[in-house]
């Protein structure tokens, strides 16, 4: 991951970066499916019928805090099954 400025969610967002065949993989705020075009949006828990994650904002703001000062970061993304 690194940090780029966008004109639609604001400076120092956090972009996957290096997917092949893909870019501008952001990672904001966004409760449901249709909050996101290919992006990552972070919850702090389910909804009761699967159909998107609670408390966007709130998971958003600790993930930012957590990496403030950070530039880069690598990660790992996996598959799994929601339960």
């Amino acid at each position: 991951m690194v940090r780029v400025d966008s004109p639609k969610f604001g400076p120092r967002m956090w972009e996957i970066a290096g997917v092949s065949d893909r870019d501008h993989i952001l990672i904001h705020v966004a409760n449901t499916a249709s909050d996101i075009l290919g992006c990552v949006g972070l919850g702090m828990g389910l909804y009761g019928d699967l159909a998107g994650v609670a408390n966007s904002r709130k998971a958003i703001n600790a993930f930012y805090n957590l990496t403030i000062p950070d530039v880069f970061h690598t990660i790992e993304i996996s598959s799994g099954v929601i339960k």
